[in-house]
C-alpha cells in the first residue's frame, strides 16, 4: 500500500506544477510530503519540483529563487522529520553498493519489471524504452515546444522512477540484479513504463502522419492497442506472482521471527547467508525495526 501511496502521491506533485504560481506549488508540496512518509522514494521528488520550477517558471528571477527557497525550506524539514530518531546502525543490516558496475544493470533491470522476469532482457527492454522516450521528446520539441512544456511534469514522473530505480540499487544491488525483477518492485517503476507508452504514442503518431501509406495510418491504433493487451496480460502475471511470493515471504519472515535461519524459504526470500542474517537480525531487534514492531 506504502508504494501505491507513494507513486500516486508523486505524480499528483508534479502534475500540479503544469503552471508554476503559489498555489500550484503549495498543493505540490502538500503531495510530496505525504509521497516522503508513504516511502522514502517520496524524498526525490522535492529535487525534481524545484528542476520544474525553473524550467516551467514563467516569472522574474526573484520569484523563482523564493519558490526555490521555499520549497527547499520545506524539504529540509521533512527530511529533519524523516530522520528523527534513525539509527546510523541499522543501515547495515543490507550491505549498500556504490559500485556502478552493480548499480547501472540493476537500475535498468528495475525498469522494465513490469515486463519480464529475465534480466538480460529488462535491461535490453529498458534501453529500447529510452530510445523511445527520448525520439519522443525530440518530436514533441521539433514540432509543437507548447506541447513539449506542457508535457514536462510526464517526463519528470517517468524519469523520477530511473532515480528512484537508482536508489533502490543502492540499497539492493550488493543481494544480486535478481532483486530487482521483484514483482513488489513493479509499483515503483510503473511511472518509466507510462511514459514509454506515452512515448509509443508520440511516436507512432509522428510516423503515421508523416507517411502517406494509408495502411499503415491504419493499423497504427490497432499496434498500440496490442502493446497495451500485452503489458495488461503481464500484469495479471505479475499479480498471481506477487501473491505467491508474499505467501513465501509470510512464512520465510514467521522462520526468521521463530530464529530458523536455515530454512529454505528464508534463503530462497530474503538471505542466503545464515550466519549474515542472523547478525543482521540482531541489529534489527536492538533498534526495533521493522520486523520486531
Amino acid at each position: 500500500m506504502n508504494y501505491y501511496l507513494s507513486v500516486i502521491s508523486a505524480f499528483w506533485s508534479l502534475i500540479s506544477l503544469r503552471k508554476i504560481t503559489w498555489k500550484n506549488i503549495i498543493i505540490s508540496m502538500i503531495w510530496a510530503h505525504i509521497a516522503t512518509y508513504s516511502y522514502a522514494s517520496g524524498i526525490t521528488v522535492w529535487p525534481l519540483i524545484i528542476c520544474l520550477v525553473w524550467l516551467l517558471g514563467n516569472d522574474s528571477l526573484q520569484n523563482k529563487i523564493l519558490y526555490t527557497l521555499t520549497v527547499s525550506v520545506v524539504f529540509a524539514l521533512n527530511l529533519v522529520l524523516y530522520f528523527n530518531d534513525y539509527h546510523p546502525a541499522s543501515s547495515t543490516v543490507i550491505t549498500k553498493s556504490t559500485n556502478p558496475v552493480e548499480l547501472v544493470p540493476y537500475a535498468l533491470a528495475f525498469l522494465s519489471n513490469n515486463f519480464t522476469t529475465s534480466s538480460k532482457t529488462a535491461i535490453i527492454l529498458t534501453l529500447v524504452q529510452f530510445v523511445s522516450i527520448g525520439l519522443s521528446m525530440l518530436v514533441l520539441l521539433k514540432n509543437d515546444k507548447v506541447k513539449f512544456f506542457n508535457a514536462v511534469p510526464i517526463y519528470a514522473y517517468g524519469f523520477w522512477a530511473v532515480i528512484v530505480g537508482f536508489m533502490v540499487a543502492h540499497g539492493r544491488a550488493s543481494l544480486g540484479i535478481t532483486q530487482a525483477l521483484s514483482p513488489r518492485y513493479c509499483t515503483l517503476s510503473f511511472p518509466f513504463t507510462i511514459l514509454f507508452v506515452i512515448s509509443l504514442i508520440i511516436n507512432i503518431e509522428n510516423i503515421s502522419s508523416m507517411t502517406k501509406i494509408k495502411l499503415f495510418q491504419k493499423l497504427s491504433p490497432t499496434f498500440l492497442y496490442l502493446i497495451v493487451a500485452f503489458f495488461s496480460f503481464y500484469q495479471v502475471k505479475f499479480v498471481e506472482m506477487a501473491n505467491q511470493r508474499n505467501q513465501k515471504l509470510e512464512k520465510a519472515l514467521a522462520y526468521i521471527r521463530a530464529s530458523n535461519f536455515e530454512a529454505p524459504e528464508v534463503k530462497e526470500m530474503l538471505y542466503p547467508d545464515a550466519e549474515q542474517l542472523k547478525h543482521k537480525v540482531e541489529i534489527m531487534k536492538k533498534y526495533n525495526l521493522s520486523l520486531y514492531r
